[in-house]
């Protein structure tokens, strides 16, 4: 059922976006460069959205909200370190690359 829900609440962002017209090369570009500021305020409203639905559902008792431990970093310094490097390094390298940009 959890993936239904998924499904769902893709296919109602990613309609949404359509709607938003956030979708568009132009749109994108603008938003780059400063001038069409349509994303920022869809995203910013998005999160906003999320933020107070979250906790909505929190005091509603639908959901438990917990925080988790991350125990790999004490645990395993070294890979974790080494994670973050090739992340970085995959990040930089597919700016130079000509055919992803």
């Amino acid at each position: 059922m959890t993936l239904v829900y998924g499904l769902i609440t893709g296919i109602v962002f990613g309609f949404l976006l359509q709607k938003a017209s956030v979708i568009r090369y132009d749109k994108q570009l603008g938003a780059l460069r400063l001038k069409d500021l349509t994303i920022v305020k869809f995203m910013l409203s998005t999160i906003l959205v999320a933020m107070v639905g979250t906790y909505l559902l929190k005091d509603l008792g639908l959901v438990k909200l917990s925080i988790k431990n991350d125990n790999f970093r004490r645990r395993h310094p070294r890979k974790s370190d080494l994670w973050n490097w090739l992340g970085a390094f995959g990040l930089l390298s597919w700016n130079f690359c000509r055919g992803a940009g």
